[in-house]
């Protein structure tokens, strides 16, 4: 379990996940890239709830203009 603070414009590097799951804090725009170069984007608020299954290697990044907050869970 992670506690994630991205604020507006911050970059995650190229990374992957185990099957996951996920609760907003601070809501706004997470964009992320695959290596294939589909790119997608979730516009997040507080309370919501996200999952996920193996993601392939991909970077994201907070696109809005607003601290976003969540916690990740990753199965192992």
């Amino acid at each position: 379990m992670v506690l994630v603070t991205l604020p507006a414009g911050a970059k995650l590097g190229t990374h992957t996940h185990p099957v996951n799951m996920g609760y907003c804090i601070q809501g706004g725009l997470y964009k992320w890239t695959y290596q294939n170069g589909k790119t997608e984007s979730f516009e997040m608020k507080p309370g919501d709830t996200f999952q996920g299954g193996a993601e392939p290697p991909h970077f994201s990044w907070n696109a809005g203009k607003t601290t976003i907050q969540f916690v990740l869970v990753e199965k192992y």
